[in-house]
């Protein structure tokens, strides 16, 4: 009796503390952010990934997006490649400016030479600055470093932000993909992009985050303080396991005015081909998801997919394009010909080869080797081989050895 009280009490208390640990672990998980359980579920899934942050300096909500990711990336930073971009514009001399003025073009350069001259201290730099701690850095010397180095740094920095035409602030990519602010932190806000006067950029007017607008021109978005008719969340296309078809999807947080998509792919990523044609959903507030299968693909080859979104008036905007690569298609004898033969044999190959030879025997009638040579020359598809009457007439096996596989054949030789 008393042996099935200690019992029970255990299990009772066993079943308090799996209780416990149950609700501090989900408490846990929900004082994560989106963009913390983003990056959480790539890492289950890779060893590494890549961080691609393009600010301005001063940006307020790109220093609030920073005082984010900096407590996540020193959590894991052996296995994050985390890099820094600066959002800058150039004056009509050709000389650099930023939104924000000397101080941030300033800022921007001291912090290009931190990441750089200084990795382990860059983080903390940035915790520091994000929340106005007032540290010196007293030991960060520059002086040694050459001034054509610095500028090489500085454009090198400068030239990449502005190739990629990255023009608002704070814009994140991760494994080169780019995180839509709206999708994984609906509160998030996303300063005006250069070239403006506008202090913030409104969902309502451009589409992108909170806040107002005192004006905007052309060089910030396409049609700026015009609703876009449709915001894309994703936009991705993966090749299934066994190389047989490519599934592209998108999904969409909000449609206005949209009659329908059209899925169009390329091999040269210039001439573009449509493939299909996906109702859209006319006007809509919540998220939509669509996709595509493109059954029609070949082996070894990269392909491009855009999508090509039309209003109901016509008027139509693109997105993308977004690539695949297939895998190569395995190596195979497809056939030995003529046969019968006399001084020479063709080899007709199929797909691609690792090792990049293989050997070619030829056996009598009576088991002798009475050939063998290395074919190193396999990027033709069809490959001679000479024999010049040095092989007797009959009837012989013919052998291709690679790593993996041997083929044979009988072949007669006349």
């Amino acid at each position: 009796m008393k042996t099935t009280k200690f019992l029970t009490i255990v299990v009772f208390a066993i079943n308090i503390f799996t209780a416990n640990n149950f609700v501090a672990q989900n408490e846990f998980n929900s004082s994560k952010t989106q963009l913390e359980k983003h990056i959480d579920s790539l890492l289950l899934i890779q060893d590494t990934i890549r961080i691609d942050l393009y600010v301005m300096s001063l940006c307020p909500y790109a220093i609030e997006l920073e005082k984010e990711l900096i407590p996540i990336i020193k959590k894991n930073q052996d296995r994050i490649n985390f890099n820094l971009w600066f959002i800058v514009n150039k004056d009509k001399d050709g000389n650099y400016t930023s939104l924000h003025g000397k101080d941030e073009l300033d800022e921007n350069k001291k912090q290009i030479l931190i990441q750089k001259y200084y990795p382990n201290k860059f983080l903390d730099y940035l915790h520091d600055l994000s929340y106005n701690i007032n540290k010196e850095y007293t030991n960060l010397n520059f002086t040694g470093i050459d001034t054509i180095i610095k500028f090489n740094l500085f454009e090198y920095n400068f030239c990449t932000t502005m190739q990629k035409k990255i023009k608002q602030s704070p814009c994140i990519f991760i494994n080169n993909e780019y995180i839509n602010f709206k999708a994984v932190n609906p509160k998030a806000l996303i300063c005006c992009c250069i070239s403006t006067v506008c202090t913030r950029v409104s969902a309502e007017n451009c589409g992108y985050a909170e806040g107002t607008v005192t004006s905007c021109n052309n060089s910030c978005f396409p049609n700026p303080c015009i609703p876009t008719p449709i915001k894309i969340i994703n936009f991705l296309a993966k090749l299934n396991q066994n190389n047989q078809h490519i599934l592209i999807q998108w999904e969409t947080a909000s449609e206005t005015n949209n009659d329908y998509f059209t899925i169009e792919r390329s091999i040269n990523a210039k001439n573009y081909i449509g493939l299909s044609s996906i109702k859209g959903a006319g006007n809509s507030n919540t998220i939509k998801s669509y996709s595509y299968v493109d059954n029609e693909i070949e082996k070894n080859t990269i392909y491009y997919y855009r999508l090509k979104q039309t209003d109901f008036d016509g008027k139509f905007k693109y997105y993308g394009p977004i690539s695949v690569i297939t895998g190569k298609e395995p190596f195979q004898i497809v056939s030995v010909y003529p046969n019968p033969c006399k001084n020479q044999f063709f080899i007709k190959t199929r797909g691609s080869l690792k090792e990049k030879y293989f050997t070619v025997k030829l056996y009598n009638y009576i088991g002798m080797k009475v050939y063998e040579k290395t074919i190193t020359n396999i990027n033709s598809k069809e490959i001679e081989i000479d024999i010049n009457n040095k092989i007797s007439e009959g009837l012989h096996l013919l052998q291709i050895h690679t790593k993996d596989i041997v083929f044979s054949e009988k072949i007669i030789i006349q």
